[in-house]
């Protein structure tokens, strides 16, 4: 094969693989291609600094992350939602879900559960909750076993 017949199969390689991704991102719904764009605003946001913002106006609002249930992330805890009463409030950071739309959406998500942690943190311990271990996670006992304990 010479040089540019390699080219050319190369050229018409990244053609097709930029058809075929174009058309992936075409599938995404357009409300979803909009929350795409907000996570990345977001996340590139610094979780201190609009935490410290945030406890300045008197908001101790935790920030969830939303997937199979809504996980609420604090520093090295995956979820500190056991610890949350009634009147706690959780806003959903928009854009998590547990419906996935590509790798791109994935790790867009895992930079907001990383930034939540950050900002759940900061917030908690204003708050006085204690982060570490002591708090069971939100969607515990969902799904409890039966009496006799088969499933």
């Amino acid at each position: 094969m010479t040089r540019r017949s390699l080219l050319g199969h190369v050229l018409l390689v990244f053609v097709a693989a930029s058809g075929w991704a174009a058309a992936a991102t075409e599938q995404i719904p357009k409300a979803v291609r909009a929350d795409l764009e907000y996570l990345k605003t977001f996340v590139a946001r610094d979780p201190d600094k609009d935490a410290r913002d945030a406890i300045n106006k008197g908001n101790l609002t935790f920030l969830g992350v939303a997937g199979y249930s809504v996980m609420v992330p604090a520093g090295d805890e995956a979820d500190i939602g056991g610890c949350l009463k009634g009147p706690d409030k959780v806003k959903l950071i928009r854009g998590t879900s547990d419906v996935v739309y590509g790798d791109e959406h994935m790790a867009l998500i895992q930079q907001a559960t990383r930034y939540a942690a950050r900002y759940n943190a900061l917030i908690a311990k204003r708050r006085g909750f204690a982060t570490t271990g002591e708090c069971l996670p939100s969607n515990i006992g969902v799904q409890r076993s039966p009496a006799d304990g088969r499933r």
